[in-house]
């Protein structure tokens, strides 16, 4: 297949962007965009700002005034977490039983 790569994107076809756009429109509301610093947002996500329709201004508003569009305002465009390995570690200790031979004395 093609090789499109980010640093000619001005160059894309209507066509490159509406394959890229295909192949990560499952993706990103999986992407933690508040994660991303201001820097690489601009360089790497804000050239693909039609892909990201709705929420890109609230993006954008974040970007430039933090203050005042903290990422809770925007709580629609931060998929949720998952827990982590030591939640759920810890709620398996919390709930087990103890052991029969433990309870023994």
């Amino acid at each position: 297949g093609e090789n499109l790569r980010l640093d000619n994107i001005n160059n894309w076809s209507a066509d490159n962007m509406q394959k890229v756009q295909t192949i990560l429109e499952d993706c990103i509301p999986y992407i933690r965009f508040f994660q991303i610093t201001s820097e690489d947002y601009y360089l790497k996500v804000y050239p693909f700002g039609n892909m990201l329709s709705s929420f890109e201004n609230g993006l954008i508003a974040y970007y430039l005034a933090p203050k005042l569009y903290p990422k809770e305002k925007l709580e629609g465009y931060t998929p949720k977490r998952g827990k982590t390995i030591e939640e759920m570690e810890a709620k398996e200790s919390d709930t087990k039983q103890p052991s029969s031979s433990s309870q023994i004395k």
